[in-house]
Order: structure tokens, then C-alpha cells, then sequence
């Protein structure tokens, strides 16, 4: 099977070469952490026992951040290694987790699995969300590794995908010891793809555990302070945007400030790397472009209320919602699916998106049902949804509430997903750190033995 796969990967390769040579020749993402995507991270040291958490991207990573907590804090002597697939991921794991293991996940060729797997020598590994990687999960039951799925989910459409392959993933699939997933609907869209109804369990979301409990108000002055903003002035806040959004929503916010005339600006693209041409459409709005990064050294200041600040930084949005009057949350306006609309929720901020928020389908409906956020069918409707909020202080005020007691109906998810992971753990793992490392010495002969 796994000769079968990499075959498979090697003839994908050599049809695709011109193709894959441009891009690594042109795009800086494809060459991040390509040699350890390839030879394997630096070996693990020490005998502690390792659980290996991936996660894609920034999202999947953010999702793990309670769970990743939880771990560290009931049992020190477990060390957590993080793998995720993209740079912008791998740059958001080194900052939240500055004292954990970060790498790159591998190739899924058994060359590169297998190396990476003698390098981390996981105890179990916990991946985020949905990840099928056949090679890698092959290589994960021949050195016996129990591999978890944790706040897992699968759309509508991939669902439709996975069932016209599904004679080839069943093997796959059922490589995953257990699945925990956000919902019922998930749970069983996983049961008929093949899994056993005793291998899934209904954890809840993540998401809702991550979100923030800090003093939104209080952290809202700080962020005005450090921004240069009146405390006063009303802030539209664009998060997690996707082109041409951006271009849409400067010609909203040039309607709104006729009958708001001191409303600010604030742009976060999904990509910071977008942020140039982001500039550019401030620039033809007749707006002036302020880069968060320039602020941050100094060499630009907010001025009046045709500043419009593009924030080209990764990790900045959460605390830049406690800023905002009203957030829109992109990626909604095309057919993107969606980005995360718990996370200025959480913070009793009122969130605007548009129709296609299918990643995030659950979450939306709740928002929108409770009260909690407002959905546009289009960019026509941005101005006047924005604008009547805006207009509305206690309309706005009693929204942001209800958008937090969605987010605390839905925390618990991190309690209930670590059990299942505890349960995972080998049981010499669970023994008292006195001894630990003669006890595990020949469990590591055992994982090299059973590698070969």
C-alpha cells in the first residue's frame, strides 16, 4: 500500500514539475522548512514520553492552543511537539508555544514519514480538525503509534468527496484509533464514510474554549492608546479579509462616512504578504494607507480619519477586536467559506458577514439565531447593515451580548477532548516521574525495533 502511494506521489511530481520548479523559484511559502519537510526534523533527546499535535494552519493551531495548554499543565512530563503544514502556521506555533518543539510536517512520502516519526518518536499523535495522509498513517500503525482526531469536522462538500473515494479510504480512516468531532451532524456524516459509531465521540468545538476571556473594554483602551486612535471614534474593524473584499469594503466605508464623519478603518487581510496590494486599493479610495508594521518602528503615525490602518502582522487580530465598533469577518463575500466569527463574539463584539460561510456553517447560525451577528446577502447590502448598527448604540450594545453568551454556552470541549486523549497515552506514560526512565527504555528499543 505504501509503495503503491508513493508511487502514486512520484508520477503527481514529475507531471507537475515545470510547475512545482516556478513556484519554489517565485514563492517564498513553498521553500519554507522544505528541508525539514524532506530529511526530518532534529531528533527528539531524552526518554519523556511526546505527543505530536498537527495542525495545518494558523486556524487548526489556534483551535489546539487550549488542549496544547491542558496537556502541559496535568502532566509536565509529557512533552508536546507541534507539526504544521504552512509557514504562516509554523510562524503563529513558535509564537504561541516559544518553549515546545515546532517543525514542519513531512512529505507524505515514507521516506520523509518514517524519518520524522524516528526523530519525534511520538507516544500518540493528535491531529487537528482533518488530516488524511495515507503514507503518514500507515507509518503511524507500523510503529504503533495511536493516532487521535481532535475537534474534528468534515463539510458538506468534502463529505461528497470522500464518499466517491471512499473504497480507498477506508483503510486510511480506520487508522485513527478515535475521532472527536464538533457535532453530531459530523459525527455521523464519519460513521457512514465507514467509521464505527464506538470510534467517534461528540466533543464539542475548541474554538469556543479559545476564545479570549479577557476585559474587552479594558484592553479596548490599550489598543487605542498603542494605535493613536480617539477613544471616541467608532472603529470598523475588517478581519481575516480576501480579495477583492477589500475594495468592497472601502467603497462602503466612503458611504458611512458621510453620516459618520470621524468612523476609522482598520483592514486585516487573511495574507499579510496581500498587504502591498491591500495599500494599493486604499490608495485609489482616495485614502491614505498606514502599515501596522511601519507604525511599530516608528516611521507612521494614524491621522485623521482617512488613515486607513492595514495590519500586515500575524497575531494582532484578536487583540485589535477589542478596538472595533463593528467587525466584518471576511472571507464571507466570496466563496471562501468563511473565517472565524466566535472570536470577536467572544469579545461582545457585533460581527457582519456575507453568504458563504460554509466552514463555518454551525457557528454562523447560532450568531445569527441568538441575535448575536447579522448576515448580508451581498456587497450591496454592507453599507446600510454597518450603517444601521453604527446608528444604534444600544442595539449594538445588547447584540455584543448575546454574542458572548453563545460563546460561554458553547465552552467545555478542551475538558472533555482531553480524557479522550489521556486515554490514549501507553500506560507506562501514566507511571510516577520516579523510574519513568527505566521503565521506558525498552519501550524506545521497542519503537526502533518495530520502525525497521
Amino acid at each position: 500500500m505504501a509503495l503503491l502511494v508513493d508511487l502514486v506521489y512520484v508520477l503527481a511530481v514529475l507531471l507537475a514539475t515545470p510547475y512545482l520548479v516556478f513556484c519554489l523559484l517565485t514563492r517564498e511559502k513553498y521553500r519554507a522548512g522544505l528541508r525539514e519537510r524532506v530529511v526530518g526534523p532534529e531528533p527528539r533527546r531524552g526518554l519523556r514520553p511526546a505527543v505530536w499535535i498537527h495542525g495545518v494552519s494558523v486556524g487548526e493551531i489556534l483551535a489546539a492552543r487550549s488542549v496544547i495548554e491542558a496537556l502541559r499543565a496535568r502532566d509536565p512530563e509529557v512533552e508536546v511537539c507541534i507539526s504544521t503544514t504552512t509557514a504562516t502556521g509554523h510562524e503563529v506555533a513558535r509564537r504561541s508555544f516559544p518553549g515546545l518543539r515546532v517543525f514542519f510536517f513531512p512529505l507524505d512520502l515514507s521516506f520523509c514519514v518514517s524519518r520524522a516519526f524516528r526523530a519525534i518518536r511520538p507516544s500518540l499523535v493528535v491531529l487537528v480538525e482533518l488530516e488524511i495522509w495515507p503514507n503518514f498513517l500507515h507509518h503511524a500503525y507500523r510503529f504503533q503509534v495511536p493516532v487521535i482526531l481532535i475537534n474534528g469536522r468534515i463539510s458538506a462538500g468534502s463529505y461528497r468527496g470522500y464518499v466517491l473515494v471512499k473504497r480507498w479510504l477506508f483503510r486510511p480512516l480506520m487508522r485513527i484509533r478515535h475521532y472527536c468531532v464538533q457535532n453530531e451532524v459530523y459525527a455521523s456524516r464519519f460513521q457512514r464514510l465507514g467509521v464505527p459509531a464506538a470510534q467517534v465521540s461528540v466533543t464539542g468545538s475548541l474554538k469556543y474554549d479559545n476564545i479570549s476571556n479577557v476585559d474587552p473594554d479594558a484592553m479596548k483602551a490599550e489598543v487605542h492608546r498603542e494605535l493613536g486612535l480617539p477613544e471616541g471614534d467608532p472603529v470598523l474593524l475588517c478581519g481575516s479579509t480576501h480579495d477583492p473584499e477589500e475594495q468592497w469594503l472601502l467603497e462602503a466605508f466612503l458611504g458611512l462616512r458621510a453620516a459618520h464623519p470621524g468612523l476609522r478603518l482598520i483592514i486585516v487581510p487573511r495574507h499579510p504578504p496581500r498587504a502591498g496590494e491591500v495599500a494599493a486599493a486604499v490608495v485609489a479610495a482616495g485614502l491614505r494607507p498606514v502599515l501596522r508594521t511601519a507604525m511599530a518602528r516608528g516611521l507612521a503615525r494614524l491621522g485623521p480619519a482617512t488613515d486607513v490602518l492595514v495590519v500586515d502582522t500575524v497575531g494582532d487580530l484578536a487583540r485589535f477586536y477589542t478596538a472595533a465598533t463593528v467587525v466584518f469577518v471576511g472571507g464571507s463575500l466570496v466563496p471562501h467559506g468563511g473565517q472565524n466569527m466566535l472570536e470577536p463574539a467572544g469579545l461582545g463584539r457585533v460581527g457582519v458577514f456575507g453568504p458563504h460561510v460554509f466552514n463555518f456553517a454551525d457557528d454562523a447560525k447560532d450568531l445569527v439565531e441568538a441575535g448575536g451577528a447579522f448576515q448580508v446577502r451581498g456587497r450591496g447590502d454592507l453599507e446600510a447593515a454597518i450603517g444601521g448598527l453604527l446608528a444604534d448604540p444600544a442595539r449594538l450594545a445588547l447584540a455584543g451580548e448575546k454574542a458572548r453568551r453563545v460563546v460561554r454556552a458553547g465552552r467545555g470541549a478542551t475538558r472533555r477532548t482531553l480524557d479522550t486523549i489521556e486515554g490514549f497515552l501507553p500506560e507506562p506514560y501514566c507511571a510516577p516521574a520516579v523510574g519513568r526512565e527505566a521503565a521506558e527504555a525498552p519501550l524506545r528499543a521497542d519503537f526502533k525495533e518495530n520502525g525497521s
